[in-house]
Parts: structure tokens; C-alpha cells; sequence
């Protein structure tokens, strides 16, 4: 019985590795089976990157015609239709309107995959402050929980300082005291500050003054 089993495995063994090592014929050119495995699965690789870059390329550019039509109809609307305007807009291009205004405010960023990247949208450096940011487009109240998931964020995410939310619904006052009283939290929300900061009109973040966009 045992000696049965043996043989088993071994042909078992000797048949994989037969495929293993099959060579596969294309013309002149010749090459085991499992190379072209190999090959394959990093052209798939390099082939998703590829599209990934290119996908984000699209909504860098989509992110900065909206900005440019948004603010030349600025005149045309009052704060409350263009606050409504920003909330139909697609999430993940909402998320790369505020990198491109953080862009054009002369500041680095570093953009996530649509996906989101553990909780965050997006990265922006002041200075030697490294801040993570959270970007939401609520029609009510902010959620308590993604204020403190975000906090949290910032706390443990190596390499970063402070965390910055910025979202389109309202805010309790309950939720504006503790991110006022917090050291490493600002938010940006409310008509008026959302589209000061899409404006980009001179105003304050995390204790700081933020870059004006300069106007042509």
C-alpha cells in the first residue's frame, strides 16, 4: 500500500514538473512554459499600473477644468447654489478638486487611488507639516465617527502630523468644539469656508495661513 502511494506522488511529481518545464514554440523562439508565466503575470502588472496612472491623470485634468468653469460662473450664482452644485459632484472627482486647489495654492500633494488609501484622500505638505486629508460630501450633519477615524488616522500613520477634513454638510457644535480644541485636527466646512478655500481666498488652516491663489 505504501509503496503504491509513493509511486503515486512520484508520477504525480514527475507529470507537474513535466509541465512546468513544457516549452512553449512561437516561431523561431522557444521557451519553458513556466517563463512565459512569469511574463505574463508582470505584463498584466505593469499593464494595471499603467492604467491606474492613467485613470488618475484623467481626473487631475477633469478636477481642473471644473475648478475653472466652477470659479467663472462664481458671479453667477449665490453661495447656496454653488454649495449645492459642489454636492452633485462625483466623489472622487470632489476629492481631486481639493488636491488641485491645494495644488494651485503652491503646495505639494500627493494624491491617492480612487480606492481611498486606508481612510484617506488625499496628502498635502505645509512646510514640515504633513497632513493627511479626509474629504466628504455630506448634504446633512458630519458623522462624529469619521471625525475620530481620521484623528486617529493622523495619530498613527507614520510620517504624518495633523489631519484635515473637508466636507460639504453642516457641523454640530458639539463636533466644531473638539476639532477646535484638538491640536492636530482642523476642518474646513460650511458654504462660506468651502468656497473661500475653492476661491482660493487668503484664510487660516491647522493655526496657519493658507496660500491665496494668486488671481490673473
Amino acid at each position: 500500500m505504501l509503496d503504491q502511494l509513493t509511486d503515486h506522488i512520484s508520477a504525480t511529481g514527475s507529470a507537474l514538473w513535466s509541465v512546468f518545464t513544457t516549452e512553449l514554440s512561437l516561431g523561431p523562439l522557444t521557451q519553458p512554459l513556466w517563463l512565459t508565466a512569469i511574463q505574463g503575470a508582470g505584463l498584466i502588472a505593469v499593464l494595471l499600473v499603467l492604467t491606474n496612472k492613467g485613470r488618475q491623470s484623467w481626473r487631475v485634468a477633469a478636477s481642473r477644468r471644473w475648478l475653472k468653469r466652477f470659479r467663472a460662473n462664481a458671479h453667477r450664482y449665490n453661495d447656496a447654489q454653488r454649495l449645492a452644485y459642489i454636492r452633485k459632484t462625483d466623489h472622487f472627482l470632489f476629492e481631486d478638486i481639493l488636491m488641485s486647489v491645494f495644488e494651485q495654492r503652491g503646495y505639494r500633494v500627493q494624491r491617492t487611488p480612487a480606492t481611498g488609501d486606508g481612510g484617506s484622500d488625499g496628502y498635502v505638505k505645509f512646510g514640515k507639516l504633513n497632513v493627511v486629508v479626509q474629504a466628504k460630501r455630506y448634504s446633512g450633519p458630519i458623522a462624529r465617527t469619521h471625525v475620530l477615524a481620521l484623528e486617529r488616522l493622523a495619530r498613527t500613520k507614520r510620517g504624518q502630523d495633523a489631519g484635515l477634513f473637508i466636507h460639504t454638510g453642516s457641523t454640530s457644535k458639539p463636533i466644531k468644539q473638539y476639532v477646535d480644541n484638538a491640536q492636530s485636527l482642523d476642518m474646513i466646512s460650511g458654504s462660506s469656508e468651502l468656497l473661500r478655500f475653492i476661491d482660493g481666498d487668503p484664510m487660516q488652516v491647522l493655526g496657519r495661513p493658507l496660500n491665496p491663489i494668486k488671481k490673473a
